[in-house]
């Protein structure tokens, strides 16, 4: 979950996630989930969501890493890669 009362973008989860982890996000258009999976530094996140034309599932690269991912108030789960363990540093701007 989004336990920070920020916006979360994919450039504030590149500061911990590793290549594969994916964070699943809710989305109240759909009342599904967008799932955004890291592709490693550079590579940018692989977004699977669905099409508001035809309600299709979608996925494509997202390479903005300023695209608001988590918005405050919105949940979602984090699913790291590995068990390795991550800390998510969050500045309350």
């Amino acid at each position: 979950m989004n336990p920070f009362p920020v916006n979360t973008t994919l450039a504030d989860l590149e500061t911990f996630a590793v290549a594969n982890d994916a964070i699943h996000v809710f989305t109240t258009e759909f009342w599904n989930l967008n799932t955004y999976t890291y592709l490693g530094a550079g590579n940018g996140w692989a977004c699977n969501t669905f099409s508001d034309q035809t309600w299709e599932a979608i996925d494509y690269v997202v390479t903005d890493t300023s695209l608001v991912v988590l918005p405050a108030g919105i949940g979602g789960c984090f699913q790291p890669y590995d068990m390795d363990g991550r800390t998510w540093t969050v500045n309350l701007k």
